[in-house]
């Protein structure tokens, strides 16, 4: 309670919520002296990798570019304390995402690792309708405060009037619940046993509501 007449109540949503889809993450890069030859490997490399991920299932149009660049390269000197450029890096991630299926995951990742060994991939997983997951937790959260307030109400012998203000913690759209890096894929090549099975995570959210007293 805070101030004549105004009583300050915070209310807490908690859920575990379940992941329902995966996200692959493809990591190319390339390095040469110099710039033209560091694009063109790095876009031969991306080429094929889609090219391969198209025939793994996906359609063109579910493979996201997420980033494309080519930057200088440098190495810090130790002694000098000075960086030198060495020549060029060219970097590019991809993306693709499907409903949850560890063998599917299992099996994409090995045809990949097994086409190129030098490709970086991270999983991630995700809820697809996280906006109907926050409007649960506004409304666990809400009902909480509202528990709060009424008792604190029933028990000061005083009485709720209406609400003056609420304020509420707000959240990314969709949440990474598991991330894993699978450059390992490599050394499990074969392995037929799933091995991406994400756990619920607890998601929480916190209002908090003034209400004005009688």
């Amino acid at each position: 309670m805070s101030g004549e007449g105004k009583l300050n109540v915070v209310g807490y949503g908690k859920l575990f919520v379940k992941p329902d889809y995966t996200k692959l993450i493809f990591k190319m890069n390339s390095k040469n002296e110099n710039y033209k030859v560091a694009l063109s490997e790095l876009n031969e490399k991306v080429k094929d990798l889609i090219m391969w991920i198209h025939v793994l299932g996906f359609s063109y149009e579910e493979i996201k570019t997420e980033t494309y660049r080519v930057r200088e390269d440098s190495v810090y000197d130790n002694k000098t304390k000075k960086y030198y450029k060495t020549g060029y890096e060219g970097v590019s991630t991809l993306s693709v995402s499907f409903p949850i299926d560890s063998e599917r995951c299992s099996k994409i990742i090995d045809a990949i690792v097994e086409r190129r060994a030098d490709v970086g991939i991270e999983v991630e997983f995700f809820r697809f309708d996280f906006d109907s997951i926050e409007e649960k937790l506004i409304e666990l959260a809400l009902n909480d405060a509202k528990r709060k307030a009424a008792a604190i109400a029933k028990y000061s012998g005083t009485k709720l009037k209406c609400i003056l203000n609420i304020r509420y913690t707000d959240s990314a759209c969709t949440p990474s619940f598991y991330r894993e890096n699978a450059d390992y894929a490599a050394e499990c090549y074969g392995e037929s046993t799933p091995r991406f099975n994400p756990d619920d995570e607890e998601m929480e959210r916190m209002i908090e509501v003034d209400w004005e007293l009688e």
